[in-house]
């Protein structure tokens, strides 16, 4: 993994994170040394083509929830911390293959960094997340092997004080 990405800009025990300016990684990793997860979220700098996903035909930095509106095979919720509150769209993809989860964020983070700006009725979406969805773009997707929640620390995005 260091000879593809190099070494990570923060890691911390089994999560290593990369800050590549036009996108952001995340990586976690088993003790054993497999891959858990990898997820990647757009910035304000991200290409304005996006960046091509496989299996789907829109690219992140493009793709809304739209895509997603139509499916019966995932589901949205929301969630929200101190700090964030965020849409989810959660999936097996394709659902054939039971070691691929997908999860799709639009994370809006409230103190001001890198990553790219999603918006969406809060309130609406604590009542009812797939009705808050409409046109709301994903700015991060995590493709993980575990059905366990999986998170994109957004902290990565923050500008880093001298």
């Amino acid at each position: 993994m260091v000879a593809s990405l190099g070494p990570p800009h923060r890691q911390c025990e089994e999560i290593w994170q990369y800050n590549f300016g036009d996108a952001l990684a995340q990586i976690e990793f088993y003790v054993d040394g497999a891959a858990r997860s990898v997820a990647l979220a757009i910035t304000n700098d991200s290409p304005k083509q996006g960046f091509k996903l496989p299996t789907l035909e829109v690219p992140l930095g493009k793709l809304t929830f739209n895509e997603f509106l139509v499916c019966p095979e995932g589901h949205f919720r929301y969630r929200s911390t101190l700090r964030t509150c965020e849409l989810l769209y959660e999936v097996k993809f394709p659902p054939s293959w039971t070691s691929n989860h997908y999860t799709f964020g639009a994370l809006c983070v409230l103190t001001p960094g890198a990553l790219a700006e999603s918006a969406f009725n809060t309130q609406l979406a604590e009542a009812n997340a797939s009705s808050a969805a409409k046109d709301v773009r994903v700015n991060w997707i995590g493709l993980s092997n575990s059905s366990e929640e999986l998170w994109f620390d957004w902290s990565i995005a923050l500008p880093v004080s001298a």
